[in-house]
């Protein structure tokens, strides 16, 4: 059964056909694959770097999928199976450090934005964030990656103005809960 782009989960009948294709029975099919996890497990456990608050067997699982999705179309052996995991891993680990730099610029200049003009010190992250909680999927994805458009639209400036416009009443209250000495109501 072919894989949409993008489907890496582990539906019920993948599974069966992931294990069929590890062992001939189910117990060498089930050792197979819990050692499986277990490498990858112990992989991520020695390379997730701890600014990455990400469970190692959670990434294992993920990994499992997608090489699971990728054995389903056929152009994987099943002999393969652990080295292909691990480049898999090795590439999903990079993407998420990818990611969480990304995310660390876009807050970092999203805190730049929110500054008043009459401060110069840097805001208070966790109101940031708790600010970016208060958005839609669909503005958070457009504000994130606003901030790496080099050429942008006026249309899209206007979008991001108001999308800030929106940011800084949540942001200011959640200075004045917290009574945070960074913010100027």
């Amino acid at each position: 059964m072919p894989r949409e782009p993008g489907d890496w989960g582990l539906s019920p009948e993948r599974l069966q056909r992931f294990l069929r294709k590890l062992g001939q029975d189910e117990e060498t099919a089930g050792q197979r694959y819990n050692s499986l996890q277990d490498k990858l497990a112990k992989y991520f456990e020695n390379r997730i770097p701890t600014f990455l608050e990400i469970d190692p067997l959670t990434m294992a699982n993920r990994t499992i999928d997608k090489v699971a999705a990728i054995l389903d179309t056929g152009t994987l052996e099943s002999r393969e199976v652990e080295f292909y995991a691990i480049g898999v891993a090795r590439k999903d680990l990079r993407e998420e450090i990818r990611n969480y730099s990304r995310i660390l610029k876009f807050i970092t200049e999203l805190v730049h934005q929110l500054r008043f003009r009459d401060r110069e010190e840097i805001r208070d992250p966790e109101c940031v964030e708790s600010a970016l909680g208060s958005l839609n999927e669909e503005d958070l994805r457009f504000i994130e990656d606003y901030y790496g458009i080099e050429r942008k639209t006026s249309t899209q400036r206007r979008r991001a103005c108001d999308i800030i416009k929106r940011l800084r009443p949540l942001y200011l209250d959640c200075c004045k809960k917290k009574g945070s000495t960074n913010c100027r109501i």
